[in-house]
């Protein structure tokens, strides 16, 4: 009785919170005006015509500028930024293009399907997964359909940067933005790649994939229903001593280095009233250690948010060495706790069995990362090898940990490497852009020099 109530909650407060958005975005548009100029109208036929697009629209405009946004399912909205008037022509048709994409595709109502199956079984971490996963893919069929209208590909990705960059979403409304920084690298390489699949998904295919969402969110909530007596715990786990003995390493190598960024933190702001607000991560690794995923997943993202996007560091936490050692924690946790251990398991043995001693391991995806992070004798001390990633080597703070960490046994570049190496690309870039050499996918913009 006790679950039950507690399920009816969830779902309450969840269908609030949608609610809430669809409230905030009728209460927005109210302040909106109807796009009337004939431009605009041209290239929207056009558009329509393009993707073969035969529902009626409406283009708002505010009077500040926001991120473009489509919303609406039965009569769909695409509101444009107060500045796109001033938008060169090319922009305005790929940014017309990428929201009537999302109306073609019906993807308001796919969005809105979703969130009441995550709202259904809102206990259930896979449910949330799948769905943030199905508005990656979304955004990127979106971005499909753009270049196959004859977009540009460097054009559409240098336009969909500045456009992330350049505006702000509305928090918590019911729309779907038209960029967001999360996952944009991603994006532009999906969209650079030659190689790509970009063919077109037929309708019955998508209703196809819809119907597969849903049933999956049902079956999965049904499935962790029926088993959430004997949820997953690192004591039950294959492989729960080498899990606890990796989990107690980062923590104490966690805590050493929030001194180590306190200490850098103090010397480059020691001329301003800027302080530090030092993480609490005891609650993160105590979840970690009792392999409560629950508590472990939700505090990773309180942690992470907190770290992201800040213009001021008094507003929370800087982005230091020491969120490594809890992100590597979390992907460790999070391959056991949601993957098969048998295969983690295997996957593991089979890479570190196979490396010689004293190598240095990229871990290019995150399992390929994390799992054997955790696996080894001993990320910390290199043993039996030295284990990074090559996605975060742009990273000047990722570098730093690294160098905390295997100092004097391998060598890592520098801030001074990584801007002499910059400085020797702009140089040839420039070059190879008045010579008219640029390599396929490369995308080099000189602005005021």
């Amino acid at each position: 009785m006790l679950g039950f109530a507690a399920w009816v909650v969830g779902v309450v407060l969840v269908l609030l919170s949608i609610t809430s958005g669809q409230l905030r975005l009728h209460r927005f548009s109210r302040r909106t005006q109807a796009v009337r100029d004939a431009a605009w109208m041209t290239l929207l036929k056009e558009a329509c015509e393009t993707l073969q697009l035969r529902r009626v629209l409406t283009l708002l405009q505010p009077a500040e500028n926001l991120m473009p946004l489509t919303w609406g399912w039965w009569r769909p909205v695409v509101l444009l930024p107060a500045e796109a008037d001033n938008w060169p022509l090319e922009r305005r048709r790929i940014v017309l293009l990428h929201e009537l994409a999302h109306v073609k595709r019906w993807d308001c109502l796919t969005q809105l399907a979703a969130n009441i199956v995550c709202a259904l079984f809102w206990f259930n971490p896979l449910v949330w997964l799948a769905a943030r996963r199905m508005c990656v893919e979304r955004e990127r069929a979106c971005d499909d359909l753009v270049l196959n209208s004859g977009c540009k590909a460097s054009e559409y990705a240098g336009h969909l940067v500045d456009i992330a960059q350049s505006f702000r979403r509305i928090p918590q409304v019911a729309a779907i933005a038209m960029a967001r920084q999360s996952g944009l690298e991603q994006r532009v390489e999906a969209i650079l790649d030659g190689r790509r699949n970009r063919s077109r998904i037929a309708t019955l295919t998508v209703a196809g994939l819809a119907a597969a969402f849903l049933s999956l969110g049902w079956m999965i909530g049904s499935y962790a229903a029926e088993n959430s007596s004997q949820p997953w715990s690192l004591k039950n786990s294959l492989a729960s001593d080498q899990l606890t003995r990796f989990v107690l390493e980062k923590k104490a190598q966690e805590s050493a280095l929030i001194v180590a960024d306190e200490l850098s933190f103090s010397g480059d702001y020691a001329s301003n009233d800027a302080r530090l607000l030092r993480p609490d991560c005891q609650t993160f690794f105590a979840a970690a250690a009792a392999g409560n995923w629950q508590t472990v997943t939700n505090t990773w993202s309180e942690l992470e948010a907190h770290t992201l996007g800040l213009s001021k560091v008094t507003n929370g936490y800087p982005k230091g060495m020491w969120l490594q050692p809890v992100r590597e924690t979390f992907g460790a946790i999070e391959a056991y706790a949601l993957g098969n251990e048998k295969y983690s398991q295997a996957f593991a043995d089979g890479v570190i069995q196979s490396i010689p001693p004293g190598s240095v391991y990229f871990g290019g995806t995150d399992h390929g990362r994390f799992i054997i992070t955790a696996m080894q004798k001993s990320q910390v001390q290199g043993e039996p090898f030295f284990t990074l990633t090559q996605n975060a080597l742009a990273d000047g703070t990722y570098l730093a940990y690294l160098r905390s960490m295997y100092a004097g046994k391998i060598y890592t570049p520098t801030g001074d490497d990584s801007q002499k190496c910059f400085v020797n690309y702009m140089k040839d870039a420039q070059v190879r852009l008045k010579e008219n050499r640029l390599k396929p996918g490369e995308y080099i913009k000189v602005t005021e020099g």
